[in-house]
């Protein structure tokens, strides 16, 4: 694979190094090659990334199927964040936080509506325009009634901001 050397000195990091890759999924059906880029603040690291890139991508066993180099770079990164940390244990545990955020997903207008209360609280909001959000959320609560959050439609959303009693300004 050619990995092309790009120098742009406006950016925060000039060096970059790209390739093209050939998508092998289903998910890309047009088939056309994808551009991928890697940034690098000095020109010595950009050559280190492309030496270790090239000697990667030689070792890659065919019988492993296509592993696009992006991912294979996501991996790396991982890796060197936590090396001894167990992949399949990884993801495990990332399924768990998607279920748990789906749990959270599932919060009720009133619940949702305390908790944003907190999280303004908690970064010091003014009190006087907590009280004004806490008022406009009651009055969203008793037009909508205490529903799931993701239920909500943007109809009624719509619908309750565009009868409230206020007109427009310029």
């Amino acid at each position: 694979m050619k990995i092309h050397l790009v120098y742009q000195p406006k950016r925060k990091k000039p060096y970059i190094a790209r390739w093209y890759e050939v998508p092998s999924s289903a998910k890309a059906s047009d088939g056309k090659p994808r551009q991928r880029n890697r940034f690098f603040a000095t020109e010595a690291s950009r050559s280190e990334f492309i030496e270790q890139f090239q000697k990667l991508s030689q070792r890659q066993d065919p019988s492993l199927g296509e592993l696009a180099p992006h991912q294979l770079i996501r991996w790396q990164q991982a890796m060197a964040i936590a090396p001894k940390a167990d992949p399949v244990e990884v993801f495990r545990f990332w399924i768990r936080a998607q279920k748990e955020k789906l749990k959270v997903e599932e919060r009720c207008l009133e619940a949702a509506s305390a908790d944003y209360i907190r999280s303004m609280e908690r970064v010091g909001r003014n009190h006087s325009y907590i009280g004004h959000v806490k008022r406009a959320l009651a009055d969203l609560r008793d037009e909508l009634g205490n529903k799931l959050v993701r239920d909500i439609t943007v109809e009624e959303l719509t619908d309750h901001l565009f009868g409230l009693p206020y007109s427009l300004s310029s």
